[in-house]
């Protein structure tokens, strides 16, 4: 097993203050983080001085679903479906802006 931490994703030095407090002092190996957050996707600017660190520390990254409200939930929503549908497609449409971004 390797633990996994999270970080606070409200302003880029709290999240990169907050990696570096996990990595450094705390020996983690691993972060967890949401396929978007608040309608932001992993492959904006916001996230490039975190993913430095983490490359530059071998840092596992875990992409995993937004479970709290994925993007889209406001034009859909279904207690049965949005689990199976809106979670794939969030994380989807994250992994291919990633895969597509120069």
């Amino acid at each position: 097993f390797i633990p996994a931490f999270i970080v606070p994703q409200t302003s880029e030095d709290v999240m990169l203050k907050e990696a570096k407090l996990a990595v450094k002092d705390l020996k983690f190996k691993a972060l967890s983080i949401p396929s978007s957050f608040q309608g932001r996707y992993l492959d904006l600017e916001f996230y490039y001085e975190l993913y430095e660190f983490l490359e530059k520390n071998k840092v596992i990254v875990f992409v995993h679903s937004q479970t709290e409200k994925p993007i889209g939930t406001e034009r859909f929503f279904d207690p049965l479906l949005t689990p199976v549908m809106q979670y794939l497609f969030d994380l989807s449409a994250c992994l291919g802006k990633l895969i597509m971004r120069q």
